[in-house]
């Protein structure tokens, strides 16, 4: 298996595992912070004083990224689960 492979196979799996916790509203709470925490984390950009350091900002654009890809990955379960939903 390619590392590509291996990488969308762990995407699937994770996907997979969202389908149900997509329904539980005690999840998209949680998902509703990360969406908060991701703005804050975009505030923070402004900050002079993570602007006018290069590792506190690449630290911010980091997290930036980390909290995006999470919050991709949910709303892409919640799509997926509601297609289910309209096939079933």
């Amino acid at each position: 298996m390619t590392l590509a492979e291996a990488q969308l196979a762990r995407q699937k799996k994770i996907q997979s595992s969202l389908i149900g916790l997509a329904r539980d509203t005690r999840f998209a709470d949680f998902i509703e912070t990360v969406r908060e925490c991701q703005l804050s984390a975009v505030d923070n950009l402004t900050d002079g004083a993570v602007v006018g350091n290069e590792r506190a900002t690449t630290a911010c654009i980091g997290e930036i990224a980390a909290y995006r890809a999470m919050i991709r990955t949910y709303d892409e379960a919640v799509a997926l689960a509601a297609q289910q939903a309209e096939g079933n």
